[in-house]
């Protein structure tokens, strides 16, 4: 019974987000931009859903295997947003809670981006609150 409400309520939404997040084929982007443009884009995720909430368990570094970062020469959000024309998806009335994963061999770089470039990205989104869960 619980596999079967984990497949109906969360499995199936997470597959269909990941399946729109790679739909557009190699692009040199952040991975985790456009799975929150997914989400933020998923009827199932709408602004009319009161209490919206939203887990990211990442390591916020943003790269691909193409070797893509946004922190690479110390890039920042401003910097980003200057070259990016579609900015961040709409998260208003959404509760953000950010789960890190350690990358002890990242650790300056997962620093960087916790403190400068996700929280100005969140707050220009519009997110209605950001916690982030100390990291493990």
């Amino acid at each position: 019974m619980v596999q079967a409400t984990w497949d109906e309520e969360f499995a199936q939404a997470l597959e269909s987000a990941l399946r729109s997040a790679g739909s557009g084929g190699p692009q040199r982007a952040s991975p985790i931009i456009a799975g929150l443009r997914a989400v933020a884009a998923d009827p199932e995720f709408g602004i009319e859903i009161p209490r919206r909430r939203l887990v990211l368990v990442s390591d916020l570094l943003e790269h691909d295997s193409q070797g893509f970062s946004l922190y690479v020469s110390g890039a920042n959000y401003a910097d980003w947003r200057s070259s990016s024309p579609a900015g961040p998806p709409d998260l208003s009335r959404v509760d953000l809670r950010i789960v890190p994963v350690d990358r002890p061999d990242h650790a300056e770089r997962q620093a960087y981006a916790a403190e400068a470039f996700w929280p100005a990205f969140f707050d220009a989104a519009g997110a209605q609150t950001v916690s982030m869960d100390p990291a493990p």
